[in-house]
């Protein structure tokens, strides 16, 4: 729309109008579930509804203690999903830094400063270095500006703005307008706003992320699968053993259907859901300590079957720090240490340091590279931020080359202030300031080789200018094709000192660019790149032995690009991990699996529409978090295995019962199953879901996507190995108590005192077997002393707990009249302390089998 004019701006009234039509100069964030569908969605998953459902069929059958235990559990666990999650959105919404606060209008006819939100279409705004711009705006006037479009585009290449209409190369690149969201790196303008808020550029992205549906993480898709099955292998077993109590012990139907009922819900594993969610809430809590946010829980165990990282290059593979590495000139070619916006090297010869005050040319060329210079570099804040850098990088990294030099670039700008300047433009490619130096007037000139040499008549060769020749031209092409080879960018630096006799105006006011930028002297080459992070190559090297592709996204030339790729490792429909910082990333952050946003440089947009988001913008953060995703799905492998083996021996009971048609009495009862279900199994489950990576697991492929959490060899392993040797040991302890007591001379107790000591006894059997399959479960393959027997303190501060709950179920008047339990004396203690040693031996030597198995 059309803009006010520039010396008024709009009035009060007008601006208060159009702010009433257009609305507030906001980004809208994606609508939110209110939190009460967020409270009450962990209470309506597929296992919460089971859970629901097993607790109502226990109160039906007249287990009413179970069901309410089981119900407890369910609320527990929802409540602590819930706030754990709440907990992770609202440090997201901490890093969310909305539009700038303040923009410098013109209303009324004076300058004003205003809420950024108050902006509207026709506002007349100024635009200064370093500002964020507010709104979609149109340029009225401007003095070398120029824009950092990083966060529409994804490239940090500042963009010049004029008055003037010109379009460039791709999207947003009309040199007229301005975008919301943008910076300015240099320079000032004028401009009109033409769009605000949704309306803008910026607004429209954000509209397309918003628009992105959402879909099921894989372990959503996992656990519903591993509820379907665990159903129904829990159902059958209830109908099968309904039927063998009719059929086979001649049960009334009454009792055979509550008996059907009690092993339904005794195979229902109670404690999966929280130990899966206090699994992945540890794995919040560690990837939060290695800078990765985790905004919603099962992302985490999604970041461990990723196969591809499609990743921005700059700012995540590198520093996003311009660094000049090296210099060409035609008497020498220097190399220069050190990285970074920080004044930590120095300028080389053949590895030695060279004194700048004895060469000539070289001084030359740091002179003009801090005087023709628009940016200041200020020093951090505070330990451990980046210095920041209020202009380019491209001129940042001239600026720390002269301090290098020893040149102190304010005080060298005083002495020599700049007395007019052309500023640079994409069609000549080149900028030129002048400046008084020893008396005599000097145009200094940075640009492109294209933009500088054709207009260059001499070169400067050992500190002294002669003639250029066409040798030298094609000397300097071809040292030109070779950096950029390498990857590395070129600026041309070159001066000019007029003579009296020469054609130009003796006052620099009236030099143009016809007149000023000819007959130049070309000085040399100031060679730069944006160095790798250290920490990337040994991302990399993970990535690679872990079988993750990692694709590099970047809108540098090819030659620049595939250097940076073979410098850093990285060699050229699965699992995504998007990285990203601008609104332009958004849409792809919502659509990947996995969508990663960076946390320091990255927009409101992105952050809102990622998964994850890196609170130090680093790609070596992602690998942490894939492993810690690995380690996740890995522990809820082995606390399944742990649950189930548990299965086998309180099945074992009923099968007994059963197949002797009564004559071995129930060694087992219902709430003893749930003791061990949901009392003495959960911490040391807990336990298994804080075990740390097992070494190797990053040397080992992604699982397939039609891989699950519940295969064939956890049920072998759980029900035909682990579940197998304590179905055996439970029994024994169940009938070395009745040995003790007469049998078999005397018939099996089916009541009374000695009754309840053998359930008790096989009760406290299975959980000195649950004591060594939690020491077991630790490691898949390798030997639990290898990663240290006691290093988990979570597990054996579980195994004190759940020995400690078994005491109190024994000793205990009020708990053994709940629970069926009776005191049992030392000879048994003895032999219950006795049973995890043998099964912890036997087991490692199973594992020392299967690793020399595989090792040949």
């Amino acid at each position: 729309m059309p803009g006010a004019p520039k010396e008024t701006g709009l009035t009060s009234e007008k601006a208060a109008g159009l702010l009433k039509k257009f609305g507030p100069n906001t980004i809208q964030r994606s609508q939110k579930q209110s939190q009460l569908k967020a409270f009450l969605k962990n209470f309506t998953s597929l296992m919460a509804i089971l859970l629901w459902v097993s607790g109502f069929i226990a109160i039906f059958a007249s287990m009413t203690e179970l069901g309410i235990a089981i119900w407890a559990v369910n609320i527990i666990n929802g409540v602590f999903s819930y706030w754990q999650e709440h907990q992770a959105q609202k440090a997201t919404n901490s890093l969310l830094k909305m539009l700038p606060t303040y923009a410098q209008v013109i209303r009324d006819g004076k300058p004003q400063q205003i809420n950024s939100e108050d902006l509207v279409p026709g506002d007349v705004f100024m635009i200064q270095a370093g500002n964020s711009i507010s709104a979609d705006a149109r340029i009225i006037d401007s003095n070398s500006l120029q824009v950092d479009e990083s966060a529409l585009t994804g490239e940090s290449v500042l963009v010049n703005k004029q008055p003037g209409y010109s379009h460039g190369v791709g999207r947003f690149a009309e040199s007229n307008l301005v975008f919301a969201g943008t910076v300015a790196g240099s320079g000032t303008a004028t401009a009109v706003a033409v769009a605000t808020g949704m309306h803008s550029e910026f607004g429209k992205i954000a509209k397309l992320t918003q628009s992105q549906k959402h879909h099921s993480s894989p372990l959503e898709i996992e656990l519903n699968h591993l509820t379907r099955q665990l159903s129904l292998i829990a159902i059958s077993i209830g109908v099968l053993f309904f039927i063998l109590a009719i059929f086979f012990v001649h049960y009334p139907i009454a009792k055979s259907f509550i008996f059907a009922l009690g092993m339904i819900v005794a195979f229902i594993p109670e404690g999966l859901l929280p130990t899966v969610t206090l699994s992945l809430a540890q794995g919040v809590t560690r990837m939060a300590k290695k800078h990765a946010l985790v905004k919603d829980l099962n992302s985490v165990e999604t970041l461990g079957e990723t196969t591809v990282i499609c990743s921005d290059k700059t700012g995540t593979l590198t520093q996003n720090q311009m660094t000049v590495d090296h210099l060409w000139l035609a008497s020498h070619q220097y190399t220069v240490s050190g990285e970074g916006y920080v004044n930590n090297g120095h300028i080389q010869l053949d590895d030695q340091d060279v004194d700048v005050s004895k060469d000539p040319g070289l001084q030359i060329l740091l002179r003009v590279s801090a005087l023709n210079n628009d940016t200041k570099v200020n020093p951090p804040e505070k330990s451990g931020d980046n210095p920041k850098i209020i202009g380019t990088p491209t001129e940042a990294a001239l600026i720390i080359l002269a301090e290098k030099a020893g040149i102190n670039v304010e005080e060298e700008t005083k002495k020599v202030p700049r007395i007019g300047a052309l500023p640079f433009d994409s069609d000549r490619k080149r900028m030129s300031t002048f400046h008084k130096v020893d008396g005599k007037n000097t145009i200094c000139v940075k640009g492109s080789l294209d933009g500088i040499l054709p207009i260059s008549d001499t070169i400067l060769d050992n500190g002294k200018a002669r003639p250029i020749t066409d040798a030298d031209r094609k000397q300097i092409n071809e040292a030109d094709k070779k950096y950029a080879a390498d990857g590395l960018r070129s600026l041309a630096i070159a001066y000019r000192t007029p003579t009296d006799d020469s054609d130009m105006p003796a006052d620099p006011k009236d030099w143009t660019i016809k007149n000023a930028e000819q007959h130049l002297t070309f000085v040399g080459l100031t060679i730069m790149s944006d160095p790798p992070r250290p920490e990337i190559f040994e991302a990399v090297r993970k990535c690679r032995e872990a079988s993750i592709r990692i694709i590099m996204v970047t809108g540098d030339s090819a030659l620049t690009a595939k250097s940076i790729a073979t410098k850093i490792g990285i060699t050229g429909d699965k699992a995504r991990v998007i990285t990203g910082d601008g609104v332009n990333d958004a849409p792809a952050l919502k659509k990947a699996d996995i969508g990663v946003a960076m946390g320091v440089t990255g927009t409101d947009v992105a952050k809102d529409a990622a998964n994850m988001i890196l609170t130090d913008d680093n790609f070596a953060s992602i690998v942490s978090a894939i492993e810690e995703g690995r380690t996740v799905y890995s522990n809820l492998q082995k606390f399944l295995l742990y649950i189930l083996n548990s299965n086998m021996p309180e099945a074992a009971p009923s099968i007994i019962f059963l197949f002797t048609r009564g004559l071995v009495p129930l060694p087992l009862t219902v709430m003893q199953i749930l003791t061990v279900d949901l009392g003495t199994d959960m911490l040391p489950a807990l336990g298994l879901g804080a075990e740390k990576s097992e070494p190797g697991i990053m040397k080992q492929p992604p699982r397939a996507r039609t891989a699950h959490l519940l295969n064939r060899g956890i049920i072998i392993k759980a029900f035909c190995w682990y579940g197998m040797i304590a179905s055996v040991i439970s029994t024994c302890a169940y009938f070395f108590v009745n040995k003790l007591n007469g049998w078999p001379n005397v018939a099996l107790a089916a009541s009374g005192h000695v009754y309840q000591e053998a359930t008790t006894m096989t009760l406290a059997a299975i959980v000195f077997c649950q004591i060594a399959a939690a020491i077991n479960c630790r490691t898949k393959l390798s030997s639990v002393f290898s990663i240290g027997l006691f290093s988990n303190h979570r597990i054996w501060g579980g195994i004190v707990f759940e020995v400690i709950l078994l005491a109190l179920l024994i000793y205990v008047p009020f708990l053994q009249g709940l629970f069926n339990t009776a005191a049992i004396g030392g000879r048994e203690w003895l032999l219950l302390i006795c049973i995890p040693i043998p099964l912890v031996l036997i087991e490692e030597l199973r594992k020392y089998f299967f690793r020399k198995r595989a090792a040949n």
